[in-house]
């Protein structure tokens, strides 16, 4: 029994400081963890902090689109896309001549990209476009050549449909009606008269240009709104050989002798 208890003290004694040291590994891995936190807390502060300061920069929600759409064919093949948009400050129109007051830049998808990028950083007004509206096209597999590009006062797309005007004549996106404002007004003037739209040789195509001739309100109508890629290119009402002293005719006044509709995009809120 003595040798017994002899054995057990140091035992003990051993038992003791290993439950100290571990209370002291305890501790001090308590500690540790804690300044962690309190670190992780502060940068996750200070990152959610920068996170809605950049949500919350206006470049963003007042840049959407008012209108976008998507372009098809007569086959009902997606071949593009549609966006209409307050303009940024510093994108105000210029003149250009008899295809109105617009500023257009076509170039490869890749360089408009480039451009169209910086130019919506900068802020716009949705509700008012006191810059115009910027209208962006891109496309594909379409027939190389310019190509007449319109704004129509009717939001359909249907192929061999009638003619709103004229229920008799019937033809591939005729429902699409006339251009977008144009009463009162004959071509190159209407609202919705744009540059051409040039498609490269490798049916490619994007276009971004500005009007002060659109504006909101404009979209906002509820037979809605499409915008159409004609077969030809616009001559935009002007060619004073052909006239000859009597002006443009009925047809080069409608559409700028544009011919068939081969493409159409329903213009709609994103």
């Amino acid at each position: 029994m003595p040798r017994t208890s002899r054995t057990s003290r140091p035992l003990l004694a051993l038992s003791a400081l290993a439950a100290a040291g571990l209370l002291a590994a305890c501790s001090s891995g308590t500690s540790e963890p804690a300044a962690a936190t309190t670190s992780t807390t502060g940068a996750s502060t200070e990152t959610s902090t920068t996170t809605t300061t950049t949500t919350t920069d206006s470049a963003a929600p007042v840049n959407a689109p008012v209108v976008s759409g998507v372009l098809k064919d007569t086959s009902g093949k997606e071949v593009g896309t549609v966006e209409i948009r307050a303009a940024a400050e510093g994108s105000a129109p210029t003149s250009a001549g008899d295809s109105g007051t617009t500023e257009s830049v076509t170039s490869s998808a890749t360089s408009s990209t480039s451009t169209t990028s910086a130019t919506s950083a900068t802020s716009a007004n949705p509700a008012t476009a006191p810059n115009g509206m910027e209208v962006r096209v891109v496309a594909r597999g379409l027939p190389a050549g310019f190509h007449g590009l319109h704004v129509h006062s009717v939001g359909k797309c249907e192929p061999n449909s009638p003619d709103p005007t004229d229920t008799t004549k019937m033809g591939d996106f005729l429902s699409a009606g006339g251009h977008l404002a144009g009463g009162g007004a004959d071509h190159p003037d209407h609202a919705g008269d744009l540059p051409s739209l040039e498609i490269g040789q490798d049916g490619t195509a994007s276009l971004v240009t500005v009007t002060s001739r659109l504006t909101p309100d404009l979209f906002t109508g509820s037979k809605g709104t499409s915008l159409i890629v004609h077969a030809m290119p616009d001559n935009y009402a002007n060619i004073p050989t052909r006239y000859a002293g009597t002006g443009a005719d009925a047809e080069s006044k409608k559409a700028g002798d544009a011919g068939a509709r081969i493409a159409c995009a329903v213009l709609a809120k994103p």
